[in-house]
């Protein structure tokens, strides 16, 4: 699917997947600047850009969502882009070790990303992420 669609504008020197909706002008001129290519999703870009990173066209996501992790794409960059990040540390996952240190599944990771509330559904009321 996200294959297909990024066929023609994939490369394997690829190395960042941003959705147009997401990134600003300058947030792509910046990667442009420092040498990275960019592919632009036509909607929301975890999806496809989980799928690419799997297959190797990409080395990592960069997304300041962290719903992006439940994807699972091999690498994950939080604080690339965010104008805080001048005073953040860019932060690299490597999901295989986040599902191995927290003794979880893929299946329950999503689920407990779904009880501590997500973009896609509201969260539990009266329940939070320490409760469950």
């Amino acid at each position: 699917m996200a294959d297909k669609s990024f066929a023609r504008d994939v490369q394997s020197n690829y190395q960042i997947i941003r959705s147009r909706y997401r990134a600003s002008t300058g947030d792509l001129e910046g990667i442009e600047k420092y040498s990275k290519r960019t592919v632009k999703a036509p909607c929301e870009a975890e999806a496809q850009s989980a799928a690419l990173c799997k297959s190797d066209k990409v080395f990592a996501v960069a997304s300041e969502n962290m719903d992006t992790l439940t994807f699972g794409e091999p690498r994950f960059l939080h604080h690339l882009m965010d104008p805080s990040s001048k005073k953040i540390s860019v932060m690299e996952f490597d999901v295989s070790k986040v599902l191995e240190e927290l003794r979880l599944t893929m299946d329950q990771f999503i689920d407990l990303c779904i009880l501590s509330g997500c973009d896609y559904c509201d969260n539990i009321k009266g329940r939070a992420i320490r409760e469950v």
